[in-house]
């Protein structure tokens, strides 16, 4: 059994071009991407191979028992064996881009029925900030899904821009991830409110 290794990719996977130059920089080291981490796909498994080889981008997946691919997270497309492409099909760039922003808002969209509630308290406890340190439970999930919910917004922003432009930006990378990060800390909140709310706890100020 070959050896394997958790390696953090530093760019969206919309970036052709960075995700082929950090995949083929692994390969020359003798590693390959074997999947990504479920719900955290910035994170690659890599699968030590013994040997290099290149690498690309591909919308369609090979086919054959020995062929290799790997699928990345919400573009659609493929990590297969190969030279790059000098060229690219037009619109690919921007399609994939697209494809990765639907991605970022799939759980958003499923946490907003029951997540946004929780914001129409805010008009009376702004009226009384005590209300803040009577509840601190609610006041600690209210703070997160607020910030959780900025940084999806902030990160979707800049990656339409990419799209629009039909280039990845310096920040997509940590765009990418830092949206993942903020789902996660939102459905962590999101189950620490239903807990407490489940247990008898109290949650919801009494206003």
């Amino acid at each position: 059994m070959p050896g394997s290794r958790v390696a953090l990719m530093p760019c969206a996977p919309y970036d052709i071009d960075g995700v082929e130059r950090w995949v083929n920089a692994q390969a020359r080291q003798g590693w390959r991407v074997r999947s990504f981490v479920f719900l955290l796909p910035y994170l690659t498994v890599l699968e030590d191979m013994g040997r290099g080889s290149e690498y690309h981008i591909s919308r369609e997946r090979p086919t054959g028992g020995s062929s290799y691919s790997c699928r990345m997270p919400f573009v659609f497309h493929y990590l297969v064996k190969g030279r790059p492409p000098r060229r690219r099909e037009s619109g690919e760039q921007r399609q994939m881009t697209l494809n990765t922003i639907l991605g970022m808002l799939a759980l958003p969209l499923l946490f907003a029925f029951r997540g946004l509630g929780i914001f129409s308290y805010l008009p009376a406890m702004f009226a009384d900030p005590s209300l803040f340190s009577l509840y601190p439970a609610f006041t600690a999930v209210l703070a997160v899904s607020a910030a959780a919910i900025l940084a999806v917004v902030c990160s979707v922003l800049y990656t339409m821009v990419c799209a629009v432009t039909e280039r990845a930006g310096r920040a997509s990378g940590k765009c990418y991830m830092i949206s993942h990060i903020a789902e996660l800390a939102w459905l962590l909140a999101l189950a620490a409110q239903l807990i407490i709310t489940r247990g008898g706890g109290t949650f919801y100020p009494v206003i």
